[in-house]
């Protein structure tokens, strides 16, 4: 599955009541070295609506999308 639909797939769960199956979906993409699920797991950490807020989380996975590649995760990482 691609970044993109990837995050479709996600925002449907999430949409559908499938707050569990979404953050698993996300979580096993960012472990398989996904940058845009490493990116969106560091904005659910931060803004603690879908997952516990938990910023030293968000942060390492903030530096991990950065080194992925993730522009938008380096920028929120400096």
């Amino acid at each position: 599955m691609n970044d993109v639909a990837l995050l479709h797939h996600v925002h449907a769960l999430l949409a559908g009541g499938k707050t569990t199956d979404a953050a698993i979906a996300l979580v096993q993409a960012a472990h398989k070295g996904n940058s845009h699920a490493m990116y969106e797991l560091a904005l659910w950490a931060i803004t603690g609506d879908i997952i516990t807020r938990d910023l030293a989380m968000a942060y390492d996975w903030l530096g991990k999308a950065k080194e992925s590649g993730s522009i938008d995760g380096a920028l929120l990482h400096a």
